[in-house]
């Protein structure tokens, strides 16, 4: 007998924006998610999270009144 895939619980959910700024308003203003954190990433950490070569990127990750986190991205390179 073989076992069977289950899936638990999910992390967070990315989602890519065009602004992150406009995105960020959107999310924490109007919907009354809470902002977690920030951040500007380059190099290997930016490919190591989008699997993008050259990648740049501005996150922010955002926590729902229930607990699940959706992680924001604006891709500043590559175009």
């Amino acid at each position: 007998m073989s076992k069977s895939f289950r899936i638990l619980a999910a992390d967070h959910t990315g989602i890519t924006v065009s602004s992150l700024e406009r995105s960020l308003a959107f999310w924490r203003d109007v919907l009354g998610f809470e902002l977690s954190h920030t951040a500007h990433q380059t190099g290997e950490l930016a490919r190591e999270i989008t699997g993008v070569a050259g990648a740049e990127i501005k996150l922010a990750v955002l926590k729902a009144p229930g607990g699940h986190k959706i992680e924001l991205l604006e891709y500043l390179a590559p175009p």
